[in-house]
């Protein structure tokens, strides 16, 4: 074989030897690339336990809770309102953020069901479900009615109706993706309520 064969064999065997060091420098930065992030750190739980409420539920720690007395002379309301930390402040002269609400309503004297308290009373955005259905579901095992609404912000209200207490509870969001809504069903899946 004469020096020139041995110089193409040469070349051949080197770009050969580039061309595969090539391929495996790019498909090893694809699988890198490709491979999924680290999931950040999950929030911590928060407990919540409503004195004389009879409910207890769990909510990220990267929320704010609230608790207002609505109570008038003839019953008592109490509203528990969840907002993320980094809403607040709410902007001055603008409406407040989107936020979970766990509202308490006295039912010993009224005896309301779900169905009907929604239905006949102003307590909830009802009238505002561009669809007007009301959806069964449970909440820790107990029947519940669920629906969407539509006015600020889009809307779901999940009603519980117990012989002492109504309970409403709620989320607000701008977008079918918020992050509020998982943290809504989240902490929907931690609701516990006292026996009666």
């Amino acid at each position: 074989m004469d020096n020139g064969a041995k110089l193409v064999i040469g070349a051949a065997v080197l770009l050969l030897a580039l061309g595969i060091g090539a391929w495996y420098f790019a498909t090893s930065q694809e699988d890198t690339s490709q491979s999924p992030t680290p999931p950040s750190p999950a929030s911590r739980a928060v407990e919540y336990r409503g004195a004389g409420l009879g409910v207890l539920f769990h909510y990220p720690d990267s929320y704010t809770l609230e608790q207002v007395d609505l109570s008038t002379g003839q019953r008592k309301h109490v509203s528990i309102i969840l907002t993320r930390k980094e809403d607040l402040p709410p902007p001055q002269n603008g409406e407040g953020p989107p936020t979970i609400t766990i509202d308490a309503f006295q039912n010993d004297l009224d005896k309301y069901t779900a169905e009907t308290f929604v239905r006949t009373t102003n307590f909830t955005n009802f009238k505002l479900s561009p669809e007007g259905i009301l959806a069964p579901t449970t909440v820790n095992g107990l029947p519940a009615l669920s629906f969407r609404w539509s006015g600020l912000y889009e809307g779901r209200t999940v009603t519980v109706a117990r012989e002492k207490w109504v309970y409403t509870f709620s989320v607000t969001h701008l977008t079918p993706q918020d992050q509020i809504i998982l943290d809504f069903e989240d902490m929907l899946d931690t609701v516990e309520f006292d026996p009666e």
